[in-house]
């Protein structure tokens, strides 16, 4: 409660190209009086919101997720509730986001390792492969809390939610992994060492960060990638 993981990067580079970003939660409450946020926030705090990413879990129990790359969005959520009132066991949840030349991204999210049925959100205009590639952020992404980009800071602040929930191995990599892939990394809900190839899981190389939560004390948690 009120804690946060500074990456203390934007992965600028990361996300104007394809990318997944996944981790495990224990949601203290899946159905949140206000709307909460998964992954912390990731964006510009400026008038425009041009550039934002989110993955969020609504009051009703509806996982979503937004993104925003150079004022176009592309957002979806859970056609359902996935999250039930009150405490919960631990989930596992990944989002995928594929760059497609010629042709909008693709967002998809899984949950437990597999796909879940989405619906379109908010208006979306569609991010294009143009639009993917000036995606801009001088905010750090933050887990567990709203990064604030205040105009002419240095990405560090925080505003907005806290996550109340406990979150475990936190991880992006600078591809879209494919369905299988996702579904090995769930292993039937025991976590797998991400920086090895295991089975379906072949990204490793592809890891960018890994915060496996292992170190049980202190303020400050290593990057394994």
């Amino acid at each position: 409660t009120n804690d946060f993981l500074n990456l203390n990067s934007n992965f600028l580079n990361v996300f104007r190209n394809s990318f997944t970003i996944s981790f495990w939660v224990e949601l203290a409450d899946g159905q949140p009086s206000t709307t909460e946020v998964m992954t912390g926030f990731m964006h510009s705090n400026d008038p425009t919101y041009a550039n934002e990413l989110r993955i969020e879990v609504i009051d009703t129990g509806v996982l979503g997720a937004f993104i925003q790359m150079d004022n176009a969005s592309s957002y979806t959520n859970t056609s359902s509730a996935v999250f039930t009132d009150g405490a919960q066991d631990w989930k596992q949840i990944t989002l995928t986001f594929t760059k497609n030349s010629g042709s909008v991204s693709t967002l998809a999210l899984y949950l437990n390792g597999s796909a879940i049925t989405t619906t379109g959100g908010l208006p979306s205009q569609g991010i294009t492969e143009s639009n993917h590639s000036r995606f801009e952020m001088n905010a750090n992404l933050f887990v567990g809390a709203q990064g604030n980009d205040n105009p002419g800071g240095s990405g560090d602040g925080i505003s907005g939610s806290h996550l109340n929930a406990n979150i475990d191995d936190y991880a992006i990599w600078s591809t879209a992994l494919d369905a299988d892939a996702v579904t090995a990394i769930y292993n039937s809900g025991t976590p797998i060492d991400l920086t090895s190839n295991s089975g379906d899981y072949d990204n490793s190389g592809n890891l960018e960060a890994y915060y496996r939560m292992n170190e049980g004390s202190g303020t400050t948690v290593a990057n394994s990638a």
